[in-house]
Parts: structure tokens; sequence; C-alpha cells
């Protein structure tokens, strides 16, 4: 009917008429609202097309549809030309409206959201902390619009791994919403859930990592229960709120409703957004990862593999920013591991979707076909050079995981030569000091140390460690990751004074960290016991020993390989304490 009348003022008045340009903008943003983004855009289009000829491309109105189709373009993933838009309309309204005005304030903040989208985090926080504080100014602190610009910079610090700020943002937002907007409200319940996710994010870095579940836990629940409420079923913030959710039980090991959650989370996905959508991607990693917990890989690596084939299409259909990264989970699912002495860690730790061509790479990493594996990743990789480029962080990230399978297969020259691709990807790309960078950093020196290139390798892991330090702190587990591994690099070069002192800390901050039952913990005590061995302290080596004996076989039992190995290094020391420590320097 809008449209039928359009088209007859247009026969009336003349294509060119401001009022014809008017009703354009009004149906583009009418179309908008009724999601059918194609043909907002093309009214959007032709409205600007029409100002700009009738009003000049300076003049309010223009910009104002500038920075309409902009958001349209936003809407369907078009971000660079969307960023180019909302930057055209922001240097337009600068000018002729001052740096204060509200529609001003408004592209700062869209073009905050664009450059979020595009995964460059660091600008968009920029946008969001002006946005932020000309709204404070202008339109006062309890303002909706100056409450989104405040969600907006938590989120965009979450992205950051700056999670106390962001969770200093979101919690004020969040008071102030509850105030204004009342508890029901639509973006009431967002910053609930965006609470939430900030919680659950600081798990791995949390001190009081139980008091951290368990409120992420309440948020997310408060959160889903007001949208059931207020949106209708299906809807696509209540499908992420199940699924947030969800990921939060699966972490607290709550199996049997985090299953419930996660199938729901991926049904309503698939029927409201499509099997290959990035959210269903996400439900079904996360789907997946539950699975392989309850040690039910034939589905788990069917639910895999499905969300591979549709990530993959993704990459075919899609030039760039194809699946901002990151997990409901704090990463992927791909365990720590030990090469010899060396720990090995994944570098994926980005928030809330996992790259999921790689995924099914995984399971098949659990059931030791690293064969496969190393083609999944192969396949993988070409695919995301192709379509991202070589320095996109999705493609680094793929590029590590090559690394560390190739570390699997014993083919130390070849993961070497990759690590090193990532690392110099990953410094140029997010920085030398970036915790993604100084892990593979240290990837490095495990094939360095696999190589025998003892020398080299406690280069990177020193450089690693010291860093991570900084960045992290001293108690971080990356941080204790990379002590770890210089100690053992320092043994191996039968430094020991050095090895033990590091040893020591590492024992010490997993002690605190991760507990004493903890894997890593119960390595460090095996691996001190060594060094304090081959440095002929044999009373408080016994003492290493046996405490090491002790605790594996009552935190993972008696068959588990690593009580195995304790009993064994026991043994061993037992019968003739002068010997060299078993399995470490000859």
């Amino acid at each position: 009917m809008y449209q039928r009348a359009l088209a007859a003022g247009r026969k009336l008045i003349g294509i060119d008429h401001h009022d014809t340009s008017r009703r354009d903008n009004k149906l583009g943003v009418a179309l908008h609202n009724q999601g059918k983004y194609d043909e907002a855009e093309i009214m959007h289009r032709r409205a600007l097309k029409e100002r700009e000829k009738t009003l000049g491309k300076d003049h309010p109105e223009t910009l104002r549809s500038m920075n309409n189709l902009g958001a349209v373009l936003h809407e369907q993933e078009k971000y660079d030309e969307a960023q180019i838009m909302h930057r055209h309309a922001l240097e337009g309204r600068e000018k002729a409206l001052g740096k204060d005005h509200p529609d001003t304030l408004r592209s700062i903040n869209d073009l905050g959201v664009t450059l979020h989208c595009q995964e460059k985090y660091d600008e968009a926080e920029i946008m969001h902390r002006r946005a932020l504080e000309g709204r404070e100014k202008a339109l006062g602190k309890d303002h909706p619009e100056t409450l989104r610009s405040m969600n907006n910079l938590g989120a965009a610090l979450r992205r950051q791994e700056k999670y106390d700020e962001a969770e200093t943002m979101h919690r004020r937002a969040l008071e102030r919403r509850e105030k204004a907007l009342g508890r029901g409200h639509r973006d009431t319940l967002w910053s609930v859930n965006e609470l939430g996710m900030v919680l659950h994010r600081q798990k791995s870095a949390a001190l009081h990592e139980q008091e951290k579940y368990d409120e992420a836990e309440t948020m997310h629940r408060r959160a889903l229960e007001g949208k059931e409420k207020t949106l209708r079923e299906g809807h696509r913030d209540t499908l992420k709120s199940v699924n947030e959710l969800g990921a939060v039980l699966l972490d607290r090991k709550k199996y049997g409703e985090a299953e419930i959650m996660l199938r729901r989370a991926l049904v309503g996905r698939e029927k409201a957004l499509g099997k290959d959508h990035r959210d269903t991607l996400q439900s079904a990693n996360n789907l997946a990862r539950l699975l392989e917990n309850q040690t039910n890989n034939d589905e788990a690596e069917t639910t895999r593999r499905d969300a591979a084939e549709g990530s993959e299409k993704e990459l075919q259909q899609r030039d760039s920013d194809i699946l901002p990264s990151s997990a409901g989970t704090g990463g992927k699912s791909y365990n720590q591991k030990e090469y010899e002495e060396h720990d090995i860690t994944s570098a994926l730790h980005r928030p809330d979707i996992q790259v999921s061509v790689a995924s099914p790479a995984v399971m098949l990493h659990d059931q030791s076909q690293y064969g496969q594996e190393e083609i999944m990743y192969r396949h993988a990789l070409v695919a995301m050079v192709k379509a991202l480029g070589p320095g996109h962080a999705d493609t680094l990230d793929t590029m590590n995981l090559l690394g560390e399978t190739l570390l699997d297969l014993k083919k130390y020259h070849e993961a070497e030569a990759m690590i090193r691709r990532a690392v110099v990807g990953r410094e140029r790309t997010l920085g030398p000091v970036h915790r993604d960078t100084l892990l593979s950093v240290n990837n490095l020196g495990v094939a360095l140390c696999n190589q025998k290139k003892h020398y080299e390798a406690e280069a990177m892991y020193r450089y690693a460690s010291v860093s991570a330090e900084k960045t992290l702190g001293s108690y971080h587990q990356d941080t204790l990751l990379c002590i770890y591994n210089l100690a053992c690099a320092l043994h191996k070069q039968r430094k020991y004074h050095e090895a033990e002192m590091m040893h020591w800390r590492a024992l010490a901050g997993r002690e605190e960290t991760l507990g004493p039952g903890h894997q890593h913990t119960l390595r460090s005590i095996i691996k001190l016991a060594a060094i304090l061995h081959d440095q002929r302290k044999y009373g408080t080596a016994e003492v290493m020993y046996r405490r090491a004996a002790r605790e594996t076989v009552k935190a993972l039992g008696v068959g588990h390989r690593l009580s195995v190995k304790s009993g064994h290094s026991l043994a061993v020391f037992l019968q003739n304490p002068a010997s060299s420590a078993p399995g470490v320097v000859s």
C-alpha cells in the first residue's frame, strides 16, 4: 500500500521533489523495521541520491539518509560499506551540527557498533567512549541512549578481555536501566545477558571462580526468563540467552540441563536462522563439546562435522568477517597437552563463537587420528587464507592449531615453520604481547625443544613468560604455563638452580589458581622432584616423589598415566637415589 502511494506521488510531484525523498526515507525505515533489509537498502539509496541532488551532501537530511543506509548495510553484514557510510555521516554531522549534537553522537555510536562487528575492538572502544561521554553531557546519565553507549562500551571491553572494567560498565548500565526502564524491559534484559557473559568469561582469571559462575548462571536465567515473557517464541535474542545459559551450565558440569538448553538453542536457531548461520554453528559447536564431555563421541563428531560444513559454506559465500570468534565457553575445547616435559595450549580464547571449520579436527584429535586432523586443518587453512587473507585472526588461529597437530605427529620441523608463521602474523595483527601471540611463542618453544634446540627454546619461553607476567599477571594460568616450560628447557641444559626456582614458582602458582589435584599442578610436582633428584637433594626429592605418587592416585586414580609415571619415578628413586632422574636428563 505504502509503495503504491509512493509510486503515485512520484507521478504527481516528480522524482526529485523533496517530499518524494522524505517518503523514500520513511519507507526505507519501515522496511528496515520489518527486517526487509534488501528493499530498505534500495529505498535508502534512492533517498540519499535524491537528497544529495536537491539538498546537497552536507544537509542534515542527506546525512540522515546516509546514516540510515549505513544501518541497513550493517544489518546485512556489509560492514565495510556500512563503515564508509557511517564515517561520512559522522564527518558531515560534526561540521553541520557540532560534536555534541544528538545526531552526531548517534553516528559515533553506530560507527562504533560496525567497528565492533569488524573485530576492530580497540577502535570501537574509542568510539563508544566518545559517544558515552557526549551523551552523558547532552542527554543525561540515565537517558536510554546514554545507557546503550555504556552497554556497547562494556561489550568492546569484554572483547579485549578487559573484564574488570567491562563488568563495571555492565553493572552500572543494568542498575540504571532497572530504575529507568524496569526489570522486564528489553534493554534491561540485554544488560543482564551482557553482565552474565562477562562473569562467565572471567572464569579463567577470577580468584573466586565459583562466585563468578554462580552469578553468571543467575544472570542468564534471569535474562532468559524475561525474554521469554516479552519476546515471541523463537526470537533471536531469546535463543542467544538459551545458548549462553547452556554454555555456563556446561562449564559447571551440569550436563543434563546444559544438554536441554543447547539442543533447544540449536533447534531454534536452525528453524529461525538456517543451518549455516553463524549463531546456529555456535550452538552446534557447544552441543558437540557437551557430547564430548559425556563421551558420546559419535554424535559429537557428527555435530562437529555439520558445523564444519556450514562454516565452510559461509567461507565460500562471504569475503570477510565470517565468524567473529570466541566461545561462550572460553575458547575451543582443545586440551592443554604435554610434549615430553612441555605444555602446549590452544590460542583460541576469544569469547562467543568458535571457528567451526577446524572443529571436527578437535574430535579426531581425541581419537588419536592425527593424520586426518592434519588434513582437516590444512583444508581449513587454505579456505581461510583465500576467503579472509593470511593475516586474519581466524586464519592465524587455524595456522596455530595446524602447528599443534604437527607437533602431535612429531613433525617438528614442519611444526616449527607453521608456528613461526603464526607468531609473525599475530605479532603484526595483534601485537607482540597479546595473549594469543604469546601462546604461539610458547608453542614455538615446544617445537624447538623437541628438536633439541634448547637454547633457542629457552629464549622463546623467557620472552613468553616475562611478557605474559606483565600482560596477564603472575598467577594467570598462561603465565604459569610459560614458566613451567622455561623450567623444563633450563633443566634440559643442566641449568639446575634456575630450573628449580622456576618449577617452585610454577608449582606455587598452580596450587593457588588451579588447586592441588589439577593435572598441571601434579606435573609440576613430578618435575620439581626430578630437578631436586638431579641436584642430589635426595631428602627433598623423596618428599616430592612421594607427594606426587600419593596425590596423582588420589586425584586421578591408580590407572591414570600420571599416576603410573609418578609411581615409576618413585620406585626408580628408592631403588637407586644416586641415579639420574628418570626420563629427564641422560
